[in-house]
């Protein structure tokens, strides 16, 4: 992505690091991603990650989901065409039905 570090950053010495994306599902048209993009967090606190970059096979970014509750990990079921996710608070289980949404890059 644009402004981001390219690979000679692993090449100098890290003196800091972000998370950018923290879980990853792809179907034969697209890649879904949880987007955190900011410094690492504490583990005694829960990060507010609530959004999906979707990218096309070429790495353009399609569209961006924001949902509701914080995203921990992810899975994509291609039979139902459904991305599914779980509160890392909770536990709880969410989706986003895809077949909803238009991903088309007009």
């Amino acid at each position: 992505m644009k402004g981001t570090p390219d690979f000679s950053f692993f090449e100098s010495e890290m003196n800091f690091q972000k998370s950018y994306y923290i879980r990853a599902q792809a179907d034969n048209n697209y890649i879904y991603a949880s987007y955190w993009g900011k410094e690492r967090w504490g583990m005694k606190e829960y990060p507010n990650i609530n959004t999906f970059h979707v990218f096309d096979w070429n790495g353009k970014l399609v569209h961006k989901l924001i949902t509701d509750h914080p995203i921990g990990e992810i899975w994509l079921d291609q039979a139902t065409n459904r991305l599914y996710s779980t509160d890392i608070a909770t536990d709880e289980v969410f989706y986003i039905d895809l077949n909803e949404l238009d991903f088309s890059t007009k």
